[in-house]
This record gives C-alpha cells, structure tokens and sequence, in this order.
C-alpha cells in the first residue's frame, strides 16, 4: 500500500539520504559535534551537504524517459478506471511515510551507538 503513495525516484532517494539524516540528528543529540578545523568534520558537513543535494537534484530532475524496450507490443497498459498514479493527497502521506521511516531508522542506529557504549 505504502509504495503506491510515492514514486520509486523519490523512494530511492529518500533512502539514499539516510546517512546524512543520521549525521543532522546525531548533531541535534550532541553526540557528534562539528569542528571546522578538523578535516574528518567539514568533511562530514560537505557529504552530507553533497548526499542531500544530489538527492534534491535525482527527484526534482525530468529528464526524458528512458525506455530499455522499444515498441508497442512488448508492454501492454491495461489501464481504465484505475489508474498506477498516485493522487495529490497520496503523495503527501507516501512522502510523510518515507521521511519518518528513514528518522526511524536513523534513530535505530544512534540507539544502538548509544546502547553500545
């Protein structure tokens, strides 16, 4: 039910950006702190701001379709009354859902660092 609320684009994405959703609540914990002039610390903040950025960019992109079977007959649509888009209110809670699973799971990992320890 869930993947019929979003694209798989921005599913992909989404989940792609887990570590740095790990790294921003790892910073809003106080369990990991930026020093700007260590080199491992600006690194984490320019990753982190490469990771989020390159994800904006793969969701936001329209680019042409990339289409690995040309022709008409090879896939056949047995579309009608429903329809494989989601709605405008499905998208929203398609993308609700993926943000608080990838912050779910962000806080599993920073739980178990914390446990760990």
């Amino acid at each position: 039910m869930g993947m019929k609320m979003t694209s798989t684009t921005f599913a992909s994405a989404t989940v792609n950006v887990l570590p740095a959703i790990t790294f921003i609540m790892a910073l809003t914990f106080r369990l990991e702190s930026v020093n700007w002039k260590k080199f491992h610390s600006v690194a984490k903040v320019i990753g982190t701001v490469i990771t989020v950025s390159g994800a904006m960019v793969m969701t936001l992109y329209k680019g042409p379709a990339f289409q690995i079977i040309k022709g008409g007959g090879a896939i056949e649509h047995h579309g009608g009354a429903a329809n494989d888009e989601p709605s405008e209110q499905n998208w929203v809670m398609g993308t609700v859902y993926l943000i608080s699973s990838c912050c779910s799971w962000a806080g599993f990992f920073i739980l178990q660092v914390s446990i760990a320890n």
